[in-house]
């Protein structure tokens, strides 16, 4: 028995109740990014006003900023319907079919991640970008033809993380470009974040919201980066003192070997454990060694051990 599998197209699930409440639904709602908003927003109403198609729009920076909420909030405002794919799961041209042959007139095409879009997808996304068509190559070899489909229509709407990512030809095919900035303190203090409270069975009974004022917070960690490059300074300047000391110290070590290596006078010094730290080179000679030889080696090392004793109390004296 043989069992077929067939392909199916499906749009994007319908958001849950509670999410739907979190997520803002217009871009007045949403908090911060005044910028991007205010320049979205004559964008929009321009292409109302024309009866036009809106503009691509590509979206870029870290995470956490209002991108897919810009893109969510974009089809509402201009009244028009939404797909959602991700830029890591179109392998294939044949990935991105059926996003755009659904495609109604006006709407919008929401491709997150767009930068992990492999180039055959891209280049395959040029032409629709461009002209609204598609280019679809049956056949192989010389019976292969290529029909053109058109398209409806649409706004595709780019989010990344990593616009430097992105090659140059699908960067200029999108007639506005926003760079999403970080939060200033007084609207990360107006974010409010919100837990559903449950109940056994799963229903939503209350909506628990925690405001929280990150105005402290910043004001700590200012002060922290402030006493860790004061701190990073202090550790520069020691160590610069401490390298300037060490090269003095060598250079006046240096003018002393060269003063008592002419002293005819045997001259040595061995610390409290009898080991040589110095020796200038009459003394190396009387023991038949360099001056290099003797840095370091303890007394048992050069004396045997029968003669130790005879040797030691000239040392210790």
């Amino acid at each position: 028995m043989e069992s077929f599998r067939q392909p199916s197209i499906q749009g994007p699930a319908e958001p849950l109740p509670e999410d739907r409440a979190l997520r803002p639904q217009r871009m007045a709602e949403m908090i911060g990014q005044r910028a991007v908003y205010e320049r979205l927003e004559i964008a929009i109403d321009a292409s109302r006003k024309r009866g036009e198609t809106l503009g691509h729009i590509l979206l870029d920076g870290p995470p956490g900023l209002g991108k897919t909420t810009f893109a969510t909030c974009i089809p509402n405002e201009l009244g028009v319907s939404l797909q959602i794919a991700s830029g890591a799961a179109l392998a294939a041209p044949k990935d991105l079919l059926p996003y755009l042959t659904n495609l109604a007139e006006g709407s919008v095409l929401f491709i997150d991640e767009i930068h992990r879009l492999p180039i055959a997808v891209e280049e395959f996304l040029y032409p629709a970008m461009e002209d609204f068509r598609i280019d679809i190559t049956l056949g192989d070899g010389v019976a292969a033809r290529t029909i053109n489909m058109p398209l409806k229509p649409f706004t595709l709407v780019g989010a990344t993380t990593r616009s430097g990512l992105l090659s140059a030809p699908l960067r200029d095919r999108f007639v506005i470009r926003e760079h999403l900035d970080y939060y200033s303190p007084e609207e990360l203090a107006e974010i409010v974040q919100i837990s559903p409270i449950r109940r056994a069975d799963g229903t939503i009974t209350h909506y628990l919201g925690i405001r929280e004022d990150v105005t402290e917070r910043k004001r700590i960690d200012q002060e922290l980066d402030y006493h860790r490059h004061h701190l990073e300074k202090l550790v520069v300047e020691r160590t610069l003192a401490l390298e300037a000391s060490n090269t003095a110290l060598s250079e006046r070590e240096s003018f002393l070997k060269a003063l008592t290596d002419n002293v005819p006078g045997l001259v040595s010094y061995w610390d409290s454990t009898m080991r040589c730290r110095f020796a200038n080179n009459a003394y190396a000679h009387w023991w038949r060694k360099s001056a290099g030889d003797m840095l370091g080696r303890t007394l048992q090392e050069l004396v045997e051990l029968a003669r130790l004793n005879e040797y030691e109390p000239h040392f210790v004296a």
